[in-house]
């Protein structure tokens, strides 16, 4: 499972999805995709807005699927 205190960013292909086809990720997926930055660990991005649901979940889907990738582990 990742942990949510490291810093992950998009790959190409999740800065693809994220700008051209949003519309075919699932939403907590969708949310997080957006939030990371590569350089926040992803737990202070998850401070701001709506509380996300299981927010490990969403990050491994993205994981999974090489749409985002860790850059540091806190």
């Amino acid at each position: 499972m990742p942990h949510l205190n490291a810093v992950y960013r998009r790959t190409s292909s999740g800065q693809h999805a994220a700008i051209n086809r949003p519309d075919l990720l699932p939403e907590a997926p969708r949310r997080v995709l957006l939030l990371l930055n590569g350089i926040t660990p992803l737990d202070a991005l998850l401070t701001h807005g709506t509380p996300l649901p299981q927010p490990e979940a969403a990050l491994q889907w993205l994981l999974d699927r090489g749409l985002a990738e860790l850059v540091q582990q806190a």
